[in-house]
């Protein structure tokens, strides 16, 4: 089935972060994301600041449920060290491109390796009755193990013992692609160049990734003030929608 019309999909990108986060963290990261939906319609930004989840990352999966409930692609992506680098790249193009790759195929996720394995600080999940199969019975089951690299370790198993047929779903790209979508600028293979669309740091946090950008003189794309389009955090178990100010951080009514 050819599904690669993504221009008039809705996306929303996800991002986990508490209220612990240091506020010029959390601010940087929240202009950044507001710029890029400015920029591209049809792109929203959504802020999760409760975990009720084992932790952070593991809440990305239960949050994810209610996105794909209103949003036909949910862009996971790591809060505090990556940052969108070209807005003039068009996320849903970018999608779609893929897609077309492999047109027969029903693709519901897009992940890329690194020089490990997949990594999950920036991958896809397309809205359907298998992703939702995928987030409620079985990504979440491994929620109480003990995987090393946590959600994304759940991911490699699933790949590897292709549970509710995950490998007919999976796109994954190898390491020398992964700069579409999620570039590093360490580690052996190929490595983030000014132009390519995502920066991102793993294991090297927010400072490694801020002293990267200003040691060689590159700019994020950023919004100097105004409203995200949409914010949420959770009261009760309960989505509550607000918006919030990026410049000085107090929420609006």
């Amino acid at each position: 089935m050819i599904r690669a019309n993504t221009f008039r999909s809705t996306f929303v990108i996800l991002s986990i972060m508490t209220t612990n986060v240091e506020t010029h963290v959390y601010a940087r990261t929240v202009r950044n994301r507001a710029k890029y939906c400015e920029l591209h319609p049809g792109v929203y930004h959504w802020i999760q600041q409760e975990v009720y989840a084992k932790n952070a990352v593991w809440q990305k999966v239960y949050t994810n449920q209610v996105l794909m409930e209103q949003y036909d692609w949910v862009w996971l992506l790591d809060a505090r060290d990556a940052m969108i680098m070209n807005g003039s790249i068009d996320l849903r193009v970018l999608v779609g491109k893929l897609l077309l790759e492999e047109p027969k195929r029903s693709i519901d996720v897009i992940i890329a390796r690194d020089f490990n394995e997949m990594n999950a600080g920036s991958f896809f999940i397309r809205s359907s009755e298998w992703s939702k199969q995928l987030l409620t019975h079985a990504w979440l089951q491994d929620e109480p193990s003990d995987h090393w690299w946590q959600e994304q370790g759940s991911l490699m198993t699933m790949r590897d013992e292709n549970r509710v047929g995950f490998k007919d779903h999976l796109m994954e790209l190898e390491q020398q692609r992964s700069t579409l979508f999620n570039a590093y600028f360490f580690g052996p293979g190929k490595h983030f160049q000014d132009g390519d669309f995502l920066l991102h740091a793993p294991s090297q946090g927010w400072g490694g990734l801020y002293n990267f950008i200003h040691e060689n003189n590159l700019r994020e794309v950023m919004r100097r003030s105004g409203r995200v389009r949409k914010a949420i955090k959770w009261q009760e178990g309960k989505p509550v929608i607000y918006y919030i100010d990026a410049a000085d951080m107090k929420e609006l009514s």
